[in-house]
């Protein structure tokens, strides 16, 4: 586990997502990525685990994308205009 801390934290590695869900992990296990998650590892955007850990400890570890890429579509964009009726 502390390789995988360290490949979490080094400047050249380019790992940004770990999906580790179907995993499990245990208790001393996960205890020892904790200082490798921390609020200063900003590269690490996405971390998933098993959320059988206690809660504490799922909640400093787990991490989930918060998006911030491309927004979907704002609506349509031109269109027809209607024609007025004229009276009389």
């Amino acid at each position: 586990m502390v390789a995988l801390g360290e490949a979490l934290t080094s400047p050249k590695g380019g790992l940004t997502s770990l999906d580790l869900e179907m995993n499990s992990i245990d208790l001393e296990c996960a205890e020892l990525l904790i200082p490798f998650l921390g609020p200063e590892n900003k590269r690490v955007k996405q971390f998933k685990i098993d959320d059988h850990l206690p809660p504490a400890l799922f909640a400093q570890l787990s991490r989930l994308d918060k998006g911030g890429g491309k927004k979907g579509k704002k609506g349509k964009k031109g269109g027809k205009k209607k024609k007025k009726k004229v009276c009389c």
